[in-house]
């Protein structure tokens, strides 16, 4: 995907910088006319080793969970997602879950 893509998920224009993996390919939508309001970044990670946590608060909300780790920084309109390489079905359950979450969370 180009880097300067901008699709319609919903009502939230987002810039997605690059789709890491053919199973992120869903959240193509129709491109949207009208600049992102929100950026969200892809990342696949091989060998991640980060610890299941939880940290809210203040401008910016972090989980991080086996499969993934999603942070959402709220002034910036920033979400930014890691994810594991190898992940099985239920896993991308998970961070599809957690990515429609951040995208409601900053769709007001």
């Amino acid at each position: 995907m180009p880097s300067s893509s901008i699709y319609q998920i919903g009502t939230l224009a987002v810039h997605v910088p690059r789709c890491p993996h053919p199973r992120l390919a869903g959240l193509r939508r129709v491109p949207a006319d009208q600049p992102g309001e929100a950026t969200l970044e892809l990342d696949l990670v091989a060998g991640a080793a980060w610890q299941p946590g939880l940290e809210r608060g203040g401008e910016v909300f972090l989980k991080t969970q086996p499969t993934h780790q999603c942070r959402i920084d709220f002034p910036r309109r920033r979400i930014r997602l890691r994810i594991a390489a190898g992940l099985d079905h239920l896993g991308w359950h998970f961070v599809f879950r957690d990515l429609f979450a951040a995208l409601c969370g900053l769709s007001r």
